[in-house]
């Protein structure tokens, strides 16, 4: 009996892992990404030979799916848990945010509106059903709980770096998330803590894509995938054409875009 085969776009984490479960299991798996290493937005580039990542990445302690892939690598013995450091730059001076006693000298708060940030955390533990935050957007929701200074000292240029001009429309939904997964990353004393991986990101990556190669996968590098053709062909920026018997796009929304077009409905794309 013949493998089933998969064709893999983007050599990211979710490439990454769905071809390293895949390989894994016995199906032939081809990953195709058009940069020229493995990570994507998690990968590094190289000064003065040092490998630096593209972007500051971290886990929480409670992101198991990740825990068990890097178990599954055999690799625990790359984390590194530390404690976090928080703070704040504001009006030229530097503020820890570190401990509910940092939170009290926070001078650019009023002492009201510093309890009030607090309460966050609260409201955020409080939250049963995520679904009543569906209509409510992160801008509304955080005014309500820490007030008006509360949101434009803290939150506000928070979501303004992360979303740019869609800021003001994220849902508090997303927010409220982030929050619960970093309360849930605390450890015995309380004190919030994070995961890294020695080597950084791009070498996880790295160690997934050779144990693909291992299973008998392939990894393509620096080819670009055109477009889709049906359900299971892939047209290369080279002009082959490639099959298997499932594909999955796993490369960033608006790359899926022009890679769908004229294969799906207009209305989806869009979208």
């Amino acid at each position: 009996m013949s493998k089933q085969s998969v064709n893999i776009v983007g050599a990211g984490f979710t490439g990454l892992s769905l071809g390293y479960y895949l390989a894994k299991a016995g199906w032939q798996v081809t990953i195709f990404e058009k940069d020229a290493e493995a990570g994507g937005l998690a990968g590094s580039f190289k000064v003065e030979g040092e490998n630096l990542e593209k972007f500051y990445h971290h886990w929480f302690t409670n992101d198991q799916h990740i825990m068990d892939l890097i178990k599954d690598l055999k690799c625990e013995d790359h984390i590194v848990v530390r404690e976090t450091r928080t703070g704040m730059y504001f009006s030229n001076n530097f503020f820890k945010l570190s401990s509910p006693l940092d939170l009290l000298k926070f001078k650019p708060l009023s002492f009201v509106n510093r309890i009030r940030l607090g309460f966050v955390v609260l409201a955020v533990r409080i939250v049963k059903d995520w679904k009543k935050l569906e209509s409510i957007t992160a801008k509304d929701w955080l005014i309500k709980i820490c007030g008006k200074q509360g949101y434009t000292v803290v939150w506000e240029p928070l979501l303004k770096g992360k979303f740019g001009r869609y800021a003001e429309t994220v849902s508090a939904v997303w927010f409220w998330n982030k929050l619960k997964l970093r309360g849930g990353s605390r450890g015995e004393k309380g004190k919030e803590n994070l995961a890294y991986y020695k080597g950084g990101f791009a070498s996880l990556a790295e160690s997934v894509a050779n144990k693909i190669v291992e299973f008998g996968g392939t990894i393509r590098y620096n080819t670009e995938v055109l477009s889709v053709n049906g359900e299971s062909s892939l047209k290369l920026a080279d002009g082959s054409v490639v099959n298997a018997d499932k594909t999955v796009l796993t490369a960033p929304l608006p790359i899926i875009a022009k890679i769908l077009d004229g294969s799906v409905d207009q209305s989806y794309i869009e979208q």
